[in-house]
């Protein structure tokens, strides 16, 4: 999901995160968060208020990922819930994969000298997407929080 992608990445598609990890940014930065996706997207992760054994074992497994001070925040503010729900965050992993396909294929393109053809079904092979798929991807442009709000409008 989010293992190839750095924080810079992740920045450039906040505009398509859940509101409740923009939420977990706010409190514990981006990369703190990046880890925490990485590490536990798509489940739901007990938070504890560190005071049982239970509790602290949660806490040290969560510090392990993110940090001491990170998961104190975290523990903080969500430890009455009991979980939180770690999102896949599917539209910004798309988005970050397809910037990087259109990336690879100017790179491919202009750099290497392969011609369109050969470079979508290079990348086809490379992302397990069809041609048609590559092509469609190519046609588009970096979704950015100015068009997601055009986009809206209409």
């Amino acid at each position: 999901m989010f293992e190839e992608y750095d924080e810079q990445d992740f920045e450039g598609v906040r505009h398509l995160l859940p509101e409740s990890v923009m939420a977990m940014v706010t409190l514990v930065g981006a990369e703190a968060v990046l880890a925490l996706l990485k590490a536990y997207g798509g489940t739901t992760f007990p938070v504890s208020r560190n005071v049982k054994k239970a509790g602290q074992a949660t806490h040290a497994a969560l510090a392990e990922v993110v940090g001491e001070a990170a998961a104190d925040k975290l523990c903080e503010a969500f430890g009455h819930q009991q979980r939180l729900w770690m999102p896949k965050c599917d539209r910004a992993v798309r988005e970050l994969r397809h910037r990087k396909i259109r990336r690879q294929f100017d790179e491919l393109t202009q750099k290497d000298g392969m011609t369109a053809f050969w470079a979508v079904q290079n990348l086809a092979g490379a992302h397990h997407l069809t041609d048609r798929t590559i092509w469609d991807i190519l046609k588009q442009t970096d979704k950015t929080a100015v068009a997601d709000v055009q986009d809206s409008l209409f």
